[in-house]
């Protein structure tokens, strides 16, 4: 059983590797590879490198995170879903938000006078892609 671990972080770290290829697709396959693997330190490590992957990563990271209902990712996704400069990006941190059980936080913003038009816009298409 020595051998599997040492290999499973062999494994691992060849993956993670991958997060640097020029090609986006790779990196896409490296985060849905390694979220599969399921080591604890996965999610927290996405956080860490988020900022410096391409729109398409970044989405497939807050992918990963909706997936692994991991609660240590709601303070970033909230972060992501207020001051994410990509729309789309914003609104897979919602449905993510979403799936990890945060409707009434979503819920408090839509009635939030400060919020802005388009954050209420986003938060309605998330959930109504959820909730159909």
């Amino acid at each position: 059983s020595y051998c599997i671990s040492v290999n499973a972080f062999e494994v691992y770290d060849s993956v993670w590797n991958l997060l640097q290829h020029s090609s986006i697709e790779v990196r896409i396959r490296a985060i849905q590879t390694l979220s599969a693997l399921e080591n604890n330190q996965t999610i927290p490590a996405f956080i860490t490198i988020f900022s410096e992957h391409p729109t398409e990563v970044q989405s497939e990271i807050i992918k990963t995170m909706e997936i692994s209902r991991d609660q240590r990712s709601v303070d970033f996704l909230k972060e992501q879903l207020l001051n994410h400069l990509v729309i789309n990006v914003r609104i897979s941190a919602a449905e993510a938000l979403f799936s990890l059980g945060h409707q009434n936080y979503l819920s408090e913003l839509i009635d939030l006078e400060s919020s802005s038009d388009e954050l209420i816009k986003i938060i309605k298409h998330a959930l109504q892609e959820r909730i159909c």
